[in-house]
Order: C-alpha cells, then structure tokens, then sequence
C-alpha cells in the first residue's frame, strides 16, 4: 500500500516500496514525511499575498510549496487516484474541471458578504470540489488551505487553520463526496474571521492573470 493513502503503486513511486520518488532519494516513508512537512513549511513562511483564481496561479503555489521535494511539483498529475473506494477526477479531466471551478469561485459574490457564515458556506462548496479534482499527486489539501487562505484574505476575510482539527478537516471532505458541504462549511466558519474594512475587496483578483 502506497504510504500516502492512494492504494498503488505508480510512475511517482520507488517501486516495491510505494515511496513517491523524491529529490533526496528518501526511500523511508516516515523520513520523507519528516522532510517534506519541515520543507513545506519553510515554503509556506513566503507564499504571495495575492493569488489569481486561474489554473496557472493555482499550479504555481504548489510548485512554490513543494519544489524542494519533488520534481512534479506543480504538475498536474497524470495517474488515477483513489482514497479507500473513492476515486478522483480523472486526470485527463483536471485541468478542465479545475479552470471551471476557479471561474465560479471568482464570480461568487457570495464570497465577499460581510456574514462569514453566508461566504464561509460558498467557500466550502469550492472546497469539496477542488479537493475532488485533487490536481497533484501529492500535498493537495496543504496546498488547498494554502490557496483558500490568501484568496479569502483579499476578499477581507482571515482563516486560520490552526483553529481546525485536522480529523475535522479530513472527515468534512469525506462528508462531501457524498453528502455535499455542510460539514466543510462549519469547519470554515470555525477558522474564518472578517477582517475590517481596507478596500480589500477592490483588490480582488478575477479569472486573469493579465
């Protein structure tokens, strides 16, 4: 069984061992997990204070987040994937599902209202179904809350992960393959804070990178 939970081994992984293939050649899961998670947050202390809702950006903070680790980074993953029964969004469908899904994110008024849990509901309906493309092979919901915490921060909003139990957040994204958002959307609540006023939502970066 693949140490990340995927189920098999594939082109990402040392074979025999189900290790993703890495810059260090760690052929230990547990050493990998180590250095990877103390490489991602270094990453993490320098991440933009913008983000555009475009494929590209997206691809970009993973890439940021996991360049030291490996040389996928970035990259949309070209393997099926499954957690337990659950399968993916086929990876020819990613980058299709993904640019739609980003589209509707950024023309969601919803996502502005100065009622957190009114956006804190619209944000968790993306949530579900980014997390459902799961675009990377790996480090799709670091990066996830990576991108929903700056994209909420120019709509004058503030989530703060560490205010969420990581079983919540793995349990409301179980919840919503099949039961829709409502579980993600208390998890959100509960990180989310409106922050005051400074014209953020002027600087609110649309489907462009232009």
């Amino acid at each position: 069984m693949n140490i990340k939970g995927y189920g098999a081994e594939d082109s990402y992984t040392y074979t025999g061992s189900g290790v993703l293939k890495n810059k260090f050649d760690i052929y230990d899961g547990d050493e990998l997990d180590k250095r990877e998670r103390l490489f991602f947050l270094k990453r993490s202390e320098s991440v933009p204070e913008t983000i555009n809702t475009t494929p590209e950006s997206f691809l970009a903070l993973h890439q940021h987040l996991f360049q030291d680790v490996y040389e996928w980074a970035g990259q949309i993953r070209t393997v099926s994937l499954f957690k337990g029964n659950t399968p993916f969004c086929r990876s020819e469908h990613i980058k299709k599902h993904l640019s739609d899904h980003l589209k509707a994110l950024a023309d969601d008024e919803n996502l502005m209202s100065h009622n957190t849990r009114i956006a804190a509901k619209s944000f968790a309906k993306y949530t579900i179904e980014l997390n459902m493309v799961h675009a990377f092979r790996e480090g799709n919901g670091r990066h996830l809350r990576v991108f929903l915490s700056i994209y909420v921060r120019q709509l004058g909003h503030k989530l703060d992960f560490k205010l969420v139990r990581a079983n919540d957040w793995i349990n409301a994204c179980i919840e919503g393959v099949t039961r829709g958002s409502e579980q993600m959307a208390g998890v959100l609540y509960k990180a989310m804070t409106r922050e005051p006023s400074n014209g953020s939502n002027a600087n609110r970066s649309r489907n462009t990178d232009s």
